[in-house]
């Protein structure tokens, strides 16, 4: 994840332009395996700038699972809303 600082930036920038944008998106590899204190600071810094901004991510369905239901409700909490797109994968085995 690219430093505060840029990110804080960005936003600001975004702001000045469109503070009416409706989402903005975590995006580069799965987001959603940073701890929920992290995230939750984004969320929270996204909503400062960006009051009616949705935050979205991707998130593979197994690191769903490594966040209790408290953690979520803290994510949630964070944001304005936030919308989970769950990535499904499918286990082969060898032919």
């Amino acid at each position: 994840m690219a430093p505060r600082a840029q990110i804080e930036e960005d936003l600001q920038e975004v702001a000045a332009i469109d503070p009416l944008v409706p989402r903005v998106w975590l995006s580069g590899g799965d987001p959603f395996t940073m701890s929920t204190h992290r995230l939750g600071e984004f969320g929270t810094l996204v909503k400062s700038y960006l009051p009616r901004a949705n935050l979205g991510t991707y998130a593979r369905i197994d690191s769903t699972f490594h966040k209790s239901v408290d953690e979520l409700k803290e994510l949630r909490a964070s944001a304005t809303t936030l919308c989970i797109s769950r990535q499904s994968f499918q286990l082969t085995s060898p032919a």
